[in-house]
């Protein structure tokens, strides 16, 4: 199974602090506390070795043991483990639907953030912007109260449209292709709490 153990927004002020897909901040080495404490030797002997660049782990129990520990260690942080899976297919830990991601494999989402808010005013200044309004004007009424799409066929449809307003101005989402890009389905797998939508964390 593919795990993140993720935190509140990776880029404050600019990803959606509601947002409660893959993409957004990781656990860090705890400098607080001496190289040899649990937190630390699960961090550079567990986290990043098997995370690598992109933190995602497959190991459920030790997952939530190294969550509970950054809990614990990193006042004011509340972490949790979420699974992501490939379009519909079901979790195999069991946890809560959050909703559809636009993921990179889990390294990155196209919902986090991306090109403009989804909220934020617009400026018109070419034809793709016209094209992204009325994207997000169809688009974000569909996203959940955690910023995801609560309907795979809307995600994927919103993937889609994407790719193609990309196609027709390169580097307007991304700099590289967004059929990288793909339906991810994301699940809580463990939670200390279940902090509510749209909370400051």
């Amino acid at each position: 199974m593919n795990l993140c153990i993720v935190n509140g927004p990776r880029v404050p002020g600019w990803s959606d602090p509601r947002y409660r897909g893959v993409w957004r901040d990781e656990p860090t080495y705890c400098n607080a506390l001496p190289a040899e404490a649990e937190v630390n030797r699960l961090f550079v002997d567990w986290f990043l070795v098997e995370g690598g660049e992109t933190g995602i782990v497959h190991d459920l129990r030790k997952a939530v043991h190294y969550a509970k520990l950054c809990n614990e260690h990193f006042p004011g942080q509340l972490f949790e483990v979420i699974e992501f899976t490939d379009g519909d297919v079901m979790p195999e830990s069991g946890g809560r639907f959050l909703g559809y991601d636009l993921s990179w494999g889990g390294a990155a989402s196209l919902l986090q953030g991306g090109h403009q808010s989804w909220t934020a005013e617009i400026a018109v200044k070419s034809t793709a912007d016209v094209l992204w309004k009325v994207m997000r004007l169809y688009f974000e009424p569909r996203l959940n109260e955690f910023r995801l799409f609560q309907r795979l066929d809307d995600a994927s449809l919103c993937l889609e449209s994407m790719i193609a307003l990309q196609s027709y101005k390169p580097g307007y989402f991304e700099g590289g292709d967004l059929n990288a890009f793909h339906v991810m389905g994301v699940y809580l797998a463990w939670s200390q709490s279940d902090w509510p939508a749209g909370a400051q964390r």
